[in-house]
């Protein structure tokens, strides 16, 4: 993501990038991510703030980049079942979203919502809720050394 995007969604939601500058953090190298997905994440972090003062946990973003073609937001804290619907959502979302290409829909799935369609789906999950917001998703943890775990 170009410099200027990072530092907006780095200023706007500095809770959710609260590690932006950790040096022993992946976000400390930015948000790696082609611009075309700015919106999205943006629609995300608005969400989740909205979600943290309902009273579910404030999510701290440990990275956030491109992988395979999709979204890929980590953190490293237990979160509510409805904050991880909301990450699980826009990961979902920007596999149908042309990473690379600023925004364009992949030219084989014509049918593919538009920027604002996204952004008004992830609003809407924010304002039905989860059925238990102090229920804690699973942890999308890395291992000591920095990579994933088995998901197996």
């Amino acid at each position: 993501m170009s410099p200027e995007l990072d530092h907006q969604l780095c200023t706007r939601y500095p809770e959710t990038f609260a590690r932006r500058h950790d040096r022993d953090a992946p976000i400390a190298f930015g948000i790696e991510t082609c611009d075309c997905w700015f919106d999205l994440l943006d629609a995300l972090c608005t969400s989740l703030q909205w979600a943290t003062r309902q009273g579910d946990p404030q999510v701290v973003a440990d990275q956030v980049k491109e992988k395979f073609g999709g979204l890929r937001f980590y953190y490293d804290q237990a979160i509510s079942v409805r904050q991880e619907g909301m990450i699980s959502l826009a990961e979902g979302l920007s596999q149908r979203w042309c990473a690379g290409h600023c925004g364009r829909q992949k030219p084989t799935d014509a049918n593919a919502p538009s920027a604002a369609d996204r952004a008004a789906a992830l609003a809407r999950l924010a304002a039905l809720g989860g059925t238990d917001p102090g229920a804690t998703a699973g942890q999308r943890r890395r291992t000591s050394d920095g990579s994933e775990p088995d998901a197996g």
